[in-house]
């Protein structure tokens, strides 16, 4: 994953899922960016959507997976325009 901003998104910069969701990220809030927003020293995180461990595609929700390309990724710039 690319920390740079994206010209198609109006140099918004690129963002893990939307569902992505840590205890680091209910108490920090914001938009992840990368692992560090995420992970903390549990390293424990989950898919908001499936409630577990595992994406709606059955794969692991976790931060470099959780981006752009993904079947089930979800921007968090869904329905701002």
């Amino acid at each position: 994953m690319s920390d740079a901003t994206d010209a198609d998104r109006g140099g918004l910069p690129r963002l893990l899922c939307a569902d992505l969701q840590s205890k680091k990220l209910m108490v920090t809030g914001g938009l992840a960016r990368s692992a560090e927003d995420v992970l903390d020293r549990s390293q424990h995180c989950w898919c908001e959507r499936t409630c577990k461990q595992l994406g709606p595609d059955g794969e692991l929700a976790w931060p470099d997976d959780c981006t752009e390309g993904r079947s089930c990724y979800r921007s968090p710039y869904a329905g701002l325009s």
